[in-house]
């Protein structure tokens, strides 16, 4: 018998902690929205990291991946990333796709997109 791959069991531990949250249990929301604040720092990190001022960090973002299933998760987020997010062009896996044909010189336009985010 396989074992469960460690990522699997965080994301079950995950929903079940948010499941918990949208029935009112503190501790949970608690956990949420710690985890909601190392994203959106992490956030405002790559932010400046692609050359956005102090002014204007409140860069565009999307909720793709699973992690942002929870509304706590999205809303805290949001909040420290000082908007809401935008539509998701790629699912997170279409997301490293692109970055990785980007990385190796590929042209990503229209055409490719289309494909990338249809298959993903």
């Amino acid at each position: 018998m396989a074992a469960e791959h460690p990522r699997a069991a965080v994301a079950a531990v995950a929903r079940e902690v948010d499941a918990l949250a949208e029935a009112g249990d503190a501790v949970a929301r608690g956990i949420l929205a710690a985890a909601a604040a190392e994203l959106a720092g992490l956030g405002r990190v790559a932010a400046a990291r692609a050359g956005l001022g102090a002014a204007d960090w409140a860069a565009d973002w999307a909720a793709a991946g699973s992690v942002f299933a929870s509304r706590w998760v999205r809303e805290g987020v949001a909040a420290g990333m000082g908007r809401a997010a935008v539509p998701a062009r790629f699912s997170a896996l279409g997301g490293g796709l692109r970055a990785a044909a980007l990385r190796a010189g590929w042209d990503v336009g229209g055409a490719w997109e289309a494909r990338v985010a249809a298959a993903t």
